[in-house]
């Protein structure tokens, strides 16, 4: 599992801070992998089988899922609003679970670096402050309503509020 991932991600430099996926997450999931390298997502199903997958699927954006080519004029607002759709009415608890544990984890990259960089760092960002708001706002909305009965959903969601409350 591990060299796949490794050997795709080791030194990616994020938005944020230069991760080694692979360390961020606890799980070792390759959560981001489809969405920032070449791997399909049919490589990520034969290395890791399909429930891997599912999780993984939950988390990429659809035109990243089939490697379609997007352009500069393609807006942020429409790839968001179909992860948002997905994760309000059709993701799984574990898919909620992974992309909201991978959210969470951006988030608080943003944070640390807002507190090193202040609003400069927006600079880095495709979508405006106020996009970013909105979408984090939405997410952690979604993980504290689906997450009535699971409590890592709803300290997600809540974790979330708290964060994006400190920078926007």
């Amino acid at each position: 599992m591990l060299p796949l991932c490794s050997s795709c991600t080791k030194g990616r430099k994020r938005r944020a801070t230069v991760v080694d996926d692979l360390l961020k997450k606890d799980a070792s999931l390759p959560i981001d992998i489809v969405e920032d390298t070449d791997v399909s997502i049919g490589q990520v199903e034969e290395k890791f089988g399909a429930v891997i997958t599912e999780l993984v699927k939950g988390a990429t954006e659809l035109d990243k899922l089939e490697k379609k080519a997007i352009e500069k004029e393609t807006s942020w607002q429409s790839r968001k609003d179909p992860s948002i759709h997905f994760l309000e009415y059709e993701a799984t608890v574990d898919q909620l679970l992974v992309s909201g544990a991978d959210k969470l984890d951006n988030l608080r990259s943003i944070v640390y670096d807002h507190a090193r960089i202040g609003e400069a760092i927006w600079q880095r960002f495709n979508a405006s402050k106020l996009q970013q708001e909105w979408y984090y706002t939405s997410i952690a909305g979604i993980l504290k309503t689906k997450g009535m009965g699971n409590e890592i959903l709803e300290d997600f969601g809540n974790e979330m509020q708290g964060l994006w409350e400190k920078v926007f």
